[in-house]
């Protein structure tokens, strides 16, 4: 440890290439002496690349989102686009395509699949579930501009409830608590534990609440966060970092913006999933390691 007070952004860098190998009691040894949480900068998942963002064909958005993952070094990727029932998005027919896409691209594990909406309190989403069987991950969320038009807090925590106990592929919600759609937080948890669903903690979404928290409907998000967090710390569920990259340059989380999440929703580093890649896999099963193929 004598290198980290001697060249402490070398080393830093160099802990955090091999973060992956590093027992995890030596790990929280190094985070004390740092004075700074330590985030594998290899394993970011999901990112989402929405179809016409990128001035291409949406497969050579795909191979723009994996060599951005390459030269970033990450181990993992998901690319998830939205749902067809949200407006603009791809039909259900694009997403048949993920059988036919290889899962392991020098040594960069790819996930592709789907961010479906959920439609109404019943949790019925935008998919079959043939196509959901063949999407290697499937997150669901309520979004706005799409069929869903519950209202209040009962409706919207029974939409999400409803779903992960009706679609058993559904492996993360996304951003849970949204002020235009309030939700029941602790039950949400609760359900999500009893499912085996990973709850998400959406960077984009946070860091500009965080930014402009001054504002009301801003401070509502980061206080309900902090409450999800808290509730997933309750019950021992662990939870996600998703990049939600809407363009190549998003992807990947600086280790900068880890450490606002960290000191302004409370986040205990041992619940993030993003670096336990062995733990993620028991919750997502498509993901493979070079010695799996």
């Amino acid at each position: 440890f004598m290198c980290l007070s001697m060249y402490h952004s070398e080393c830093v860098m160099i802990i955090h290439n091999y973060i992956e190998y590093i027992d995890l009691d030596i790990r929280n040894k190094i985070q004390e002496l740092l004075g700074e949480p330590l985030l594998n900068t290899k394993s970011k998942i999901p990112t989402k690349s929405i179809i016409g963002v990128f001035k291409s064909s949406p497969l050579e958005a795909m191979n723009e989102c994996i060599e951005t993952a390459h030269m970033r070094g990450l181990s993992l990727i998901a690319i998830t686009d939205h749902g067809s029932a949200m407006k603009y998005s791809a039909h259900e027919g694009y997403f048949e395509i993920s059988t036919r896409l290889p899962k392991l691209i020098e040594g960069l594990n790819v996930l592709f699949g789907c961010e479906m909406n959920i439609m109404n309190q019943f949790g019925d989403v935008d998919f079959s579930a043939k196509t959901m069987s063949e999407l290697d991950i499937v997150l669901v969320g309520i979004h706005a501009r799409t069929p869903y038009c519950e209202t209040g807090e009962a409706k919207n925590t029974a939409a999400i409830i409803n779903a992960m106990m009706r679609h058993p592929k559904i492996n993360i919600i996304t951003h849970p608590f949204r002020t235009e759609f309030p939700i029941s937080i602790c039950d949400v948890v609760q359900a999500a534990k009893e499912c085996d669903v990973i709850l998400e903690i959406n960077l984009v979404l946070l860091l500009e609440a965080i930014k402009y928290k001054t504002n009301n409907s801003f401070a509502l998000i980061v206080d309900k966060t902090v409450e999800l967090v808290s509730c997933m710390h309750s019950v021992g569920s662990r939870y996600i970092i998703s990049s939600d990259a809407h363009y190549s340059s998003e992807i990947g989380i600086e280790n900068e913006q880890y450490k606002i999440l960290i000191r302004e929703l409370e986040i205990i580093p041992e619940y993030v999933l993003n670096d336990d890649i062995n733990v993620l896999k028991s919750f997502i099963h498509s993901i493979i390691f070079d010695g799996d193929i």
